[in-house]
């Protein structure tokens, strides 16, 4: 069972991961150059969308792991060390 909440962990930091990266990137070049309106605007609604994920997946965790999402991992393959 240890085994099996350490994927589940990893899987969700991946996704928490994926999402903040792109997010992270743009509010730096936000804050460091001198962009054009409509560009600071497309990069603050990335944001926003990525961080929306995070938010939701956060409040899955606070809730609870669909049972969905648990039969969909355990039908992914485990990487054996």
């Amino acid at each position: 069972m240890h085994d099996d909440a350490d994927a589940l962990v990893a899987v969700v930091a991946h996704g928490l991961l994926n999402a903040i990266i792109p997010a992270v990137g743009a509010a730096d070049l936000l804050a460091k150059e001198d962009l054009a309106p409509a560009t600071q605007r497309d990069m603050v609604a990335m944001i926003q969308r990525r961080l929306g994920v995070v938010v939701g997946t956060l409040q899955d965790l606070v809730r609870g792991i669909p049972m969905d999402v648990l039969d969909m991992l355990e039908d992914v393959p485990r990487a054996r060390a």
